[in-house]
């Protein structure tokens, strides 16, 4: 609950599981304090004026079912369904004071996140397989594998490499080292087969190998330099 001046004034015990916050450290934060960041679905932040609570206060109307991104403090983030109600005073015509309940809805999201991801890689795939028949030579069909795959929101950087007799991989073709990992000449001088487990197991075991957790993985503490876009996941995939 929030009074007119859009200082929190309650908040229970649910309200402080989701944001993160006990009642004492919610009690009396103004808009502008607030230790949390809010986006839209878009991805575009929502400003103090904009927020559902503050739309309530300022004109007198409820607003309802909001879906919201919000970082919390401690780094953790969530995405939530908010329903302001304004409350009125006998006769008033301004609210004296707002109510907000929010749900979480983070599976929900994941979930739409997961299929629009399947749905997208789905017709990547279709397109490379058209390409199959109309690539002029086996380079033009890498470069538009790499960059049809790269297009996908989800993939921060795609190379193919090729196989030499002494068992390392040499880079052939990329899409995205240069966009927030490594410099392509980085990426020249450092990556070898010998660099990371995952592709020299790919080659080895002729089948499709994932590392989950990148950043924390020996094998790509040198490699992947992790600026606007973070690798969180990465995938090594033989080709036949």
């Amino acid at each position: 609950m929030q009074l007119a001046d859009g200082h929190i004034y309650a908040a229970n015990p649910s309200a402080e599981r989701i944001l993160g916050l006990s009642l004492e450290q919610l009690q009396n934060l103004a808009p502008d304090e607030w230790p949390w960041h809010m986006t839209r679905e878009d991805g575009s932040p929502l400003s103090r004026d904009a927020h559902p609570s503050m739309v309530a206060l300022d004109t007198g109307r409820a607003c309802h079912n909001e879906i919201v991104h919000i970082a919390r403090a401690d780094g953790s983030q969530a995405w939530l369904s908010l329903n302001a109600e304004p409350l009125f005073a006998q006769g008033a015509s301004k609210p004296y004071a707002v109510v907000t309940t929010f749900s979480d809805v983070t599976g929900l999201k994941l979930h739409e996140l997961e299929i629009r991801q399947l749905n997208a890689l789905i017709t990547a795939v279709r397109l490379i397989n058209e390409h199959l028949l109309v690539t002029a030579s086996e380079t033009e069909l890498y470069r538009f594998i790499c960059d049809t795959l790269y297009a996908l929101e989800h993939v921060v950087a795609v190379w193919i490499g090729l196989k030499k007799q002494d068992g390392t991989v040499s880079p052939t073709v990329w899409a995205g080292i240069d966009a927030g990992l490594l410099s392509e000449k980085q990426f020249e001088e450092e990556k070898s087969a010998t660099d990371c487990s995952m592709l020299a197991k790919a080659i080895e075991e002729h089948s499709p190998k994932i590392v989950h957790d990148i950043e924390h993985d020996a094998h790509f503490s040198h490699w992947y330099r992790l600026r606007e876009k973070r690798a969180v996941s990465g995938a090594g995939i033989p080709l036949f």
